[in-house]
């Protein structure tokens, strides 16, 4: 019976390939990489001290919880309030006053409008962001992350951006990838948002 990473086979219990200490009888897969019997709580496969396994419960993506903690993965994080703490999806969970992107908080950012983008990119009601960084002057209305290939980068009606930098020069109406850290537009190549120089913008 495979459960995501984990995998039951008889009286053992493994991840991936790697066999578990663990109680065959109780143990439960809870969602992603977390798991639990009647004792620990694992992630990945390796057991938590810190978990209490009796309220351990998947919140989504890389994120749990029990009475005590959030954790993100397998690892408790400090300062989130745990009774208001909410999944919003990607990498981003909020609680009543602050927004965590995977274990950092999110600068200045808004629980109330917060919205995940991707996995790498979110904007709330006045800023836009790419992972824990805030993209400056970003406009909120036209941003949204490339995809297909391109989610390093994301564009609005008047730049685009990779890792939330603007690149000089690129024409958001045309930009498209090329595969990997390459792309173009109208006015040239880009390899990791940086102009490539010796390809004049038309060429092979």
């Amino acid at each position: 019976m495979v459960m995501r990473g984990y995998y039951k086979a008889g009286d053992c219990v493994f991840w991936i390939s790697r066999q578990l200490h663990c109680d065959t009888d109780s143990f439960e897969h809870l969602g992603g990489a977390y798991a639990r019997d009647k004792a620990q709580g694992f992630y990945a496969g390796y057991p938590k001290a810190k978990m209490d396994a009796a309220s351990l419960c998947y919140l989504g993506g890389y994120f749990a919880k029990d009475k005590h903690h959030i954790y993100y993965e397998g690892t408790a994080m400090p300062k989130v309030d745990r009774d208001s703490a909410c999944y919003l999806g990607e990498d981003l969970l909020r609680d009543k006053t602050q927004v965590f992107c995977r274990r950092r908080l999110l600068p200045g950012a808004d629980p109330e409008t917060i919205v995940a983008l991707d996995c790498y990119h979110s904007r709330d009601a006045s800023q836009a962001f790419f992972v824990n960084k805030v993209i400056k002057d970003a406009h909120l209305a036209s941003f949204t992350p490339l995809g297909d290939g391109l989610q390093l980068f994301a564009r609005d009606q008047d730049r685009v951006y990779y890792q939330g930098r603007p690149i000089k020069g690129a024409d958001p109406n045309t930009f498209e990838s090329l595969g990997g850290t390459l792309a173009r537009c109208q006015n040239g190549y880009y390899d990791a948002g940086k102009a490539i120089p010796a390809l004049a913008a038309g060429g092979q």
